[in-house]
């Protein structure tokens, strides 16, 4: 038997540089630590909204707090790495 309680797992793969990357899916906790803590190698990256920015200084540092569903996002990633979201569709 499997139970899912209605959340759907996702890997968003980042290219190093820029890349744009929208969620499609509600995190549990939007804020943007919690949303963002599967990434191996934070360190130096950048994320864009359209009213702000956010980087990676130990914990997220910025005005982007937190991660909606229907927002378009640039990330700045320093090296390769995945984002693996658990959310609701």
């Amino acid at each position: 038997m499997l139970s899912t309680n209605s959340l759907v797992l996702r890997d968003i793969p980042l290219n190093l540089g820029w890349n744009w990357i929208s969620f499609n899916l509600q995190f549990p906790d939007p804020a943007i630590n919690p949303a963002l803590a599967s990434l191996k190698h934070p360190a130096n990256d950048l994320i864009k909204a359209q009213s702000g920015f956010s980087a990676y200084g130990g914990p997220w540092i910025g005005t982007v707090s937190t991660l909606e569903n229907t927002t378009m996002y640039q990330f700045r990633a320093d090296q390769p790495d995945t984002i693996k979201m658990t959310g609701r569709p």
